[in-house]
């Protein structure tokens, strides 16, 4: 089970591909966009728990946050010369990793999806039409730091709105990507 857990980590499980359009051209400053503050992440009280409960139980990564942030009521819009590009920041202070859930996920073609660091060079995506499901979800492989960057892309001609909510967040304390080096990870025991 750790094995699974530490993939979500690597680049790997990651959709990489082109940049964000925001790394390809230029756009309103990112300290202009909107944040969606959640709760801070306790990793010394998170990883205090995981070590009481013993070495028979699930190892966690993450605290799930619930929320629901869409392109109609969150984030930022603004225009460019392609297409419209909507923008949201999602900040819990404190935790070492976050992964998106996203509970609604539906993109018209042409239309692009990137979940990126905010203040680390690190991005996901382009997530697009390809990605639609019949469940309709997307569940993205954790981005290192405490602030991400959910980035939305729809060109100029699309025949449909996308359908986009952010229904869940997950704040890590387990530091995926190692760069906390004083952290003590609880071992997995049995599943090692």
């Amino acid at each position: 089970c750790v094995v699974l857990i530490l993939s979500l980590a690597t680049p790997a499980g990651a959709v990489v591909g082109s940049p964000p359009r925001s790394l390809q051209q230029q756009v309103n400053a990112l300290s202009e966009v909107k944040q969606l503050v959640l709760f801070p992440t306790d990793v010394a009280k998170e990883l205090a728990v995981e070590k009481a409960k013993g070495p028979h139980t699930p190892l966690r990564y993450a605290v799930g946050q619930q929320v629901s942030l869409t392109p109609a009521t969150d984030g930022t819009w603004e225009q460019l010369p392609d297409g419209r590009l909507w923008r949201a920041r999602i900040l819990s202070t404190g935790a070492t990793d976050l992964n998106l859930a996203f509970t609604t996920f539906w993109l018209p073609e042409g239309a692009t999806l990137h979940v990126m660091a905010e203040s680390e060079d690190y991005y996901q995506g382009p997530y697009t039409a390809k990605d639609n499901t019949e469940q309709g979800q997307l569940w993205t492989p954790v981005v290192p730091g405490e602030a991400a960057v959910v980035e939305l892309f729809v060109p100029l001609g699309a025949k449909e709105e996308p359908r986009l909510v952010l229904g869940q967040v997950g704040a890590g304390f387990l530091d995926l990507f190692h760069r906390q080096k004083s952290l003590s990870i609880p071992k997995a025991e049995a599943c090692e």
